[in-house]
């Protein structure tokens, strides 16, 4: 019997450090504003998910998330966003071209035409 009770605590201990995405306490929160047009934010969750993001005065974004997969591995993504779109800087996990600075250009094709319809 006391092997059942250990047993089942052991899985009721390893179940309750699990927790959901959406309902994850958030254990830091920070924010700034220099004042000169710069702010930014942090927070960081119980879950493993961390977030912080800087904007200059001209608008330009560089921050990083990271957050924990399904196999316990800390992904973070460094990126960079403003006049020029969204951009990834670093990320490990992300295919290459997947950055946007290895990828071909965009072409627009031009419509395809369609004939009238026969009367």
């Amino acid at each position: 019997m006391f092997k059942l009770v250990a047993a089942s605590c052991l899985v009721a201990a390893a179940c309750g450090q699990f927790v959901e995405p959406k309902n994850a306490k958030i254990l830091k929160e920070q924010r700034f504003n220099a004042g000169d047009g710069r702010f930014g934010s942090a927070f960081a969750q119980e879950d493993g998910t961390v977030y912080r993001e800087e904007t200059s005065a001209d608008g330009e974004r560089i921050g990083q998330y990271s957050y924990i997969d399904n196999d316990g591995k800390t992904i973070t993504v460094r990126y960079t966003a403003g006049k020029d779109g969204f951009r990834i800087l670093e990320g490990a996990h992300v295919p290459t071209g997947a950055t946007g600075l290895e990828s071909a250009a965009f072409v627009a094709e031009s419509p395809a035409q369609v004939a009238a319809p026969v009367q």
